[in-house]
């Protein structure tokens, strides 16, 4: 998929589907893979017209919102769904003032894809009927409840992983650099790798079974997200436990996919205690693994 940074790039005739797509869960998927399918109709290109930043960020930053997928992320789902090109704008100020109108003739020379909640356009006054010969996307449903960034977020905040993951149609992953911790699971028998959560929405607090993705080999994992009550509160963050691993891969990037919650952070009276509690974590994540994975 070649990435380019003005439309004007795009060949004229192209289909292409425009869309914020900040998590590409499966609404979003529904408008990109229809987008894919007319352009194999059609014989023409496949193209997305997305923003390396949230409008919001530009809009309105105090209502920006956590991140779902890393603009990294976004790009590798774009490709894997099969679009020869990427039309990645950069939203500003500029953009932001550009009418409806205006907005309508840039895209005049493509076979437009959109879900019918798009809007765009200054103060987003327009919407995807009025694009001429557009193809609109009806939103998609899951147990009654419309598909959308938002509602991810919550089930993510609420650790409810099995929702998100059907929300997703992928697990939940957050991706980073392995930084120093204090080590104190080193001296509990129970090593881990320490990532900052960065801008990605934080899953409540709690143990996780989870898989860590590094140079293309997956490992059974389990993580805890929270900050320490039982040595004292830190800073949230992300600590993974990896069975059966023990390379030093600090400043390493890493991925952490995100299966099952196990059960919600406690603060614990003494370490002794903490260390019995991780034992029984490590055996449901094991008997995860075996009977969910395999």
């Amino acid at each position: 998929m070649q990435i380019v940074k003005q439309l004007s790039e795009l060949k004229k005739g192209s289909v292409l589907a425009i869309g914020t797509f900040d998590g590409i869960h499966i609404g979003h998927q529904s408008v990109l893979r229809t987008a894919v399918q007319l352009a194999q109709e059609q014989k023409v290109l496949s193209a997305v017209l997305t923003f390396a930043n949230h409008p919001l960020s530009v809009i309105a930053p105090a209502k920006m919102p956590k991140e779902i997928i890393s603009l990294k992320q976004k790009e590798k789902l774009l490709a894997d769904l099969g679009f020869d090109m990427l039309v990645e704008l950069n939203f500003d100020t500029g953009f932001a003032n550009v009418t409806a109108a205006d907005f309508i003739n840039m895209v005049k020379d493509y076979s437009v894809v959109v879900g019918e909640n798009f809007l765009f356009g200054k103060n987003l006054q327009g919407k995807g009927t009025d694009i001429p010969k557009a193809t609109i996307k009806k939103m998609v449903e899951v147990d009654g409840e419309t598909v959308s960034s938002t509602c991810i977020r919550k089930n993510i905040v609420l650790g409810d992983m099995l929702t998100v993951q059907k929300l997703l149609g992928r697990n939940y992953v957050i991706e980073g650099k392995v930084i120093k911790g204090e080590q104190r699971g080193r001296i509990l028998g129970y090593p881990t790798i320490n990532l900052d959560f960065g801008n990605y929405e934080v899953p409540m607090y709690g143990a996780y079974v989870v898989k860590v993705w590094y140079k293309n080999s997956s490992y059974s994992a389990m993580a805890n997200v929270g900050n320490n009550p039982t040595f004292g509160n830190t800073n949230h963050r992300l600590e993974v436990h990896i069975l059966k691993f023990s390379q030093n891969i600090y400043g390493e990037d890493v991925a952490v996919e995100f299966l099952a919650k196990i059960r919600n952070e406690q603060k614990f009276a003494t370490a002794a205690e903490l260390k019995e509690q991780l034992k029984k974590d490590k055996i449901y994540t094991c008997e995860y693994f075996v009977k969910v994975v395999s």
